[in-house]
């Protein structure tokens, strides 16, 4: 009998230890554990079938309800998604296109509640979550403004340009009255002031002083009178810089050379003339019959060029080429010279001498001046080991081409 009750007893230790190991490894809410724990030793045998009943079974079926089929659901329509987007139907992306900019449309129309959306107010407090609910409130914004862009740079098209060429003063006027906010910038520098921000981590703590920082660089302290013209620079120059790359991909695009004559591509491997010939194919040039090759200013096509071409004169055509991006139609001197004059006032206005002042100095730099000594340095370290090199290159490429070369050429 004796041996038979502790059989029974070791069986249901084990059963116990196993159940109470369970309960550890489902991670619940700590306060949930210990209380099944304390269920399982008060109530010996009732604890583990309730456990094993109730307890267990629930959790499962609230796992795989809440995380698993709620998770493969947005994978799969995630993953559909992007599979029709790499299908190439144009309507998808226009269909996109109208929906964000409608979205976006919507949010800057409402920008007044934005930075309440979603956060019960909680900007408007001194507590913890001031900083937190600010980073929310445009986090709505940018993601579909973030989407449009990448369309742009994955699928430029002209309707998705005239678009964002639209939404973008908007959209950078919103930012700018976020920062030039006085009443905002003032609740955001007494809560950084709070006892309870010392107690935050290090890198909660860095996030607040980066957010200031941003604020501060933003002209968050300028006078009234200069707030206006800082953000009139920032809308300018963000259509600038939109134009700038703009004319760059146009450029980019636009440069092409085509030639029937295969002795130009004598050193180039079997993949990259294939490629050249398919691609003058999809552009109309040559046939099947009578084949022509050619070659653009994507780098999958000028980096076999100007890696494996025998030819010079292909190689120095291509890398003239990479020079012309932002000329000729697509001129960006213009827009440059433009560019750094209103740069140069923005930094003016928030106390630069420079505007390379402006932009190191959150880095680790600290100035321009610093930036520039330390390229002049390395320069300087370099200088004499980069000419040897090259010497050594141009003696080799003599020795095998038995052509004299008084100088490299950059091709």
């Amino acid at each position: 009998m004796h041996i038979v009750q502790l059989i029974l007893s070791i069986i249901y230790l084990s059963v116990a230890f196993f159940t109470i190991v369970a309960i550890v490894h489902d991670r619940r809410d700590p306060v949930k554990t210990l209380a099944w724990i304390l269920v399982i030793c008060l109530i010996p045998l009732g604890g583990i079938i309730l456990y094993i009943a109730v307890g267990r079974n629930h959790r499962k079926e609230k796992l795989f309800n809440r995380k698993e089929i709620v998770d493969l659901q947005q994978i799969d329509e995630l993953c559909n998604t992007q599979l029709q987007y790499l299908g190439g139907p144009e309507s998808l992306v226009a269909e996109d296109v109208a929906r964000n900019k409608s979205f976006i449309t919507l949010l800057l129309n409402n920008n007044k509640s934005m930075l309440t959306l979603h956060n019960k107010v909680e900007i408007l407090n001194n507590g913890d979550n001031t900083f937190a609910a600010l980073e929310n409130s445009g986090a709505a914004l940018m993601r579909g403004w973030q989407r449009l862009n990448h369309l742009r740079s994955v699928m430029d098209s002209p309707e998705l340009r005239e678009v964002i060429n639209e939404l973008m003063p908007e959209v950078v006027i919103y930012s700018s009255s976020v920062t030039l906010n006085p009443q905002l910038y003032a609740v955001l520098k007494n809560a950084a002031a709070q006892p309870w921000v010392q107690e935050l981590s290090p890198v909660k703590q860095r996030f607040i002083s980066e957010t200031l920082a941003d604020f501060r660089e933003s002209g968050a302290d300028l006078p009234e009178d200069k707030k206006a013209r800082y953000a009139e620079l920032s809308t300018e120059l963000a259509q600038l810089s939109q134009t700038f790359g703009e004319h760059v991909l146009d450029s980019t695009n636009a440069w092409e050379y085509v030639t029937s004559d295969e002795s130009e591509l004598a050193g180039l491997p079997e993949s990259a003339r294939e490629a050249a010939r398919q691609d003058a194919l999809s552009k109309g040039h040559g046939s099947e019959e009578a084949p022509a090759w050619r070659f653009s200013l994507q780098f999958t096509s000028i980096q076999p060029v100007l890696t494996f071409a025998d030819n010079a004169a292909l190689r120095e055509r291509v890398w003239r080429g990479m020079q012309s991006k932002g000329t000729g139609e697509f001129d960006n001197a213009p827009l440059i010279d433009k560019i750094l004059t209103l740069r140069a006032e923005k930094a003016a206005l928030l106390g630069y001498e420079r505007y390379s002042d402006y932009v190191t100095s959150r880095r680790m730099a600290g100035s321009g001046q610093t930036a520039l000594d330390f390229s002049d340095d390395l320069h300087d370290k370099v200088v004499e080991v980069f000419r040897a090199e090259q010497e050594a290159i141009r003696s080799f490429a003599e020795e095998k081409t038995e052509a004299s070369i008084p100088v490299m050429k950059p091709w």
